[in-house]
Parts: C-alpha cells; structure tokens; sequence
C-alpha cells in the first residue's frame, strides 16, 4: 500500500499590523486543497478534499530589503477516503524583497 500527497495548496488574504518599524504580526485566511493517491495492489485511486485554511506569524526586518519570518499554519481538507484529513504547519523564512 502506498499513499501520495499530490498537491496541497491554500490561496486567500494576508493582513498584517506593524508593531514597530521593522515587525509586523500577521494572519492569513483563506481556501485549501488537497489530493491523495493510493496505490494498493497496483490498484489506483485518488480523491480530493477542501475547506479553510488560516495562518499566524511574524515577520521582522532585517535591513533595508532582507526579512525573517516565523509561521504556524492549519487547513481542515474535509473528507479523503472516508477520514478527516487536517493539515498543520510551521516554519521559518529567510526573504528578500526587490
């Protein structure tokens, strides 16, 4: 037997509040997707499922165009082959901006 995430994706709307000058503390709301394939005996199938997706982080400057962000993350797929599938997240970033 053998289960693949094929895709997972949230798009929506990214508010945020500047606390200083260089930090801001944001959130995100929005639509996520997600699509798993199983393989079980050479047998194939997939299924999709969707719902809300939403996101807490801050961002902090780091100089004039650099920035570090941390972000903690969930999204509720609904229903994939009979089970609940939810989705959570968390990480770090490094970016520039041009």
């Amino acid at each position: 037997m053998c289960w693949r995430r094929w895709g997972s994706w949230t798009v929506g709307l990214h508010i945020g509040y500047a606390l200083n000058d260089s930090g801001q503390l944001y959130g995100k709301i929005g639509y996520s997707r997600l699509k798993l394939e199983a393989d079980v005996l050479g047998l194939q199938a997939s299924e999709s499922g969707s719902g809300v997706g939403f996101a807490v982080g801050y961002e902090n400057g780091l100089g004039e165009n650099a920035y570090a962000r941390v972000e903690f993350g969930y999204a509720d797929n609904g229903e994939i082959f009979g089970l609940n599938f939810q989705r959570r997240h968390a990480g770090v970033g490094l970016g520039v901006r041009f």
